[in-house]
């Protein structure tokens, strides 16, 4: 009898934990399908052909990321307070649905206003509608801030959500298999999703046909899989009622978190890791238009940043950390790397646009290859910091009071660049654009790698920031 018990108890961990995978993936795949549209789609497309299919330029495009993160930062905190009051489950699958019908009406916009794209013959080349291109703009500046607004509803629910599928003391490893499947399921999802958009693309649109519906079809997969996620989250996910985050909270300790100002440093040093993880997508239109490599290839590049290469380093980086305990030590480092490599890719092309076309054969290969390797090399490496970058919080003496609050503060000054890079990106693109001897078409080589100065500007402040961080510590040790 006491065996059969065991036995049935073994069987019942055993479903459980099958259980809890498949739930978990449904939280993973949520997350993944949330930022395809406003964020990680361009990650792996040139946002120049984005930007055309919506019927928009890539100035404006960037103008409403830019939009996107003012809106972010302004109601950022809401999230934390809002998922305190409802409940967890329907918040996420509000934000979800939100962005599934948003994301329908964004594929939609270049269908609209006499549609994005007109077919130059002479050239045999697709070039950008300026007819209704002020209201399709319109239309896309109006569905970034409901995505902004979407996500701080759906955001801090859905990581109470996952933190309820095991012990506090497990939470460890439900972020890592939760980050696992957000790679591979966003492998498959957008590799899928780009494969129709190559493959329909010649038949909407050539010399018969002028029609962005196979980005289109592109962006309405997507919204479909976000419905059946959604469905699933309806009727297989349980949230725990009646938890909050912390029962300690009070004004005293966000005054404290205010006046600490390594607090500063280290947002300044999170700030410099994410103006890498997040301005990358910058180098997928660059290698297209002033290294001269295919969409495809670059495709292949941005997907393995994007997605694979955090279900490979993430959790190899995490352990490496853990070993020296040095955290931010560790983002310096990384942070310093990026600088140099992204240093070397800026100038490899020189500053003239078509200058790389005048290369001979071998040295357009190296540079293509120099410069691939290194857009590679720098995603890996920001996984490894990104997964690394709240674990240096507690480095810098913040307890478990502080800890909420010294998270919102860092994320509103680290996350500011979704607001003013892709601001400056605008301005860059509209002012530094060249046209080409196609009527319409233009060469923003010398935008982009503006761009990319930016955002190693952004990187050495991060890596200075860390540096006085790491001497005030040091100092306060030898005090002690």
């Amino acid at each position: 009898m006491q065996q059969k018990k065991k036995h049935i108890k073994i069987y019942q961990n055993k479903f459980w934990q099958t259980k809890r995978f498949w739930i978990i993936a449904i939280l993973a795949t949520a997350d993944v399908l949330v930022f395809i549209f406003p964020s990680y789609l361009k990650n792996v497309i040139n946002t120049e052909i984005i930007a055309l299919n919506l019927g928009i330029s890539p100035a404006q495009l960037s103008q409403a990321s830019a939009v996107y993160g003012y809106v972010s930062l302004v109601v950022f905190f809401f999230g934390s307070i809002i998922a305190d009051k409802i409940s967890l489950k329907w918040l996420t699958i509000t934000g979800l649905v939100s962005f599934g019908i948003t994301g329908a009406w964004y594929g939609s916009v270049g269908l609209t206003a006499g549609g994005a794209i007109i077919f130059d013959v002479e050239n045999n080349i697709a070039i950008l509608n300026p007819i209704g291109q002020s209201n399709r703009y319109t239309q896309i500046l109006i569905i970034y801030v409901i995505w902004a607004i979407a996500k701080i509803i759906f955001w801090a629910p859905l990581w109470k959500l996952l933190s309820q599928q095991g012990k506090p003391e497990e939470n460890g490893i439900l972020n890592g298999v939760h980050g696992s499947l957000n790679g591979l399921i966003g492998t498959i999802f957008v590799g899928l999703g780009f494969i129709i958009f190559t493959i329909l693309t010649p038949i909407f649109v050539n010399n018969n046909n002028t029609s962005s519906l196979a980005f289109s079809l592109m962006c309405y997969l997507f919204c479909l899989l976000i419905f059946i996620d959604a469905t699933l989250l309806i009727f297989f996910i349980k949230e725990k009622k009646g938890e909050v985050i912390s029962k300690d909270f009070n004004i005293k300790e966000v005054g404290k978190v205010l006046k600490n100002y390594k607090i500063y440093l280290l947002s300044l040093l999170v700030m410099g890791v994410y103006m890498y993880q997040q301005g990358l997508s910058v180098l997928i239109p660059f290698m297209n238009s002033a290294i001269l490599i295919s969409s495809s290839v670059t495709f292949i590049g941005g997907l393995l940043r994007t997605y694979l290469f955090r279900l490979i380093f993430s959790a190899p980086s995490g352990k490496i950390a853990d070993k020296s305990g040095k955290y931010i030590k560790f983002l310096v480092i990384g942070c310093i790397i990026c600088s140099f490599l992204m240093m070397v890719i800026i100038f490899l092309p020189g500053f003239k646009v078509e200058g790389f076309a005048n290369q001979s054969a071998g040295m357009k290969l190296l540079i293509q290859i120099i410069v691939y390797s290194f857009f590679l090399c720098m995603g890996a490496i920001c996984w490894g910091l990104v997964t690394n970058r709240w674990a240096t919080i507690y480095e810098i003496g913040i307890n478990h009071k502080q800890y909420a609050t010294s998270v919102g503060l860092i994320s509103v000054i680290a996350f500011s660049p979704d607001a003013w890079f892709w601001q400056l990106n605008s301005l860059f693109l509209e002012k530094y654009k060249v046209e080409t001897s196609i009527a319409g078409v233009y060469n923003y080589q010398i935008a982009y790698q503006y761009s990319m100065i930016l955002i190693v500007v952004g990187g050495i402040i991060g890596v200075i920031s860390g540096f006085i961080l790491m001497c005030k510590l040091k100092n306060a040790k030898i005090i002690k």
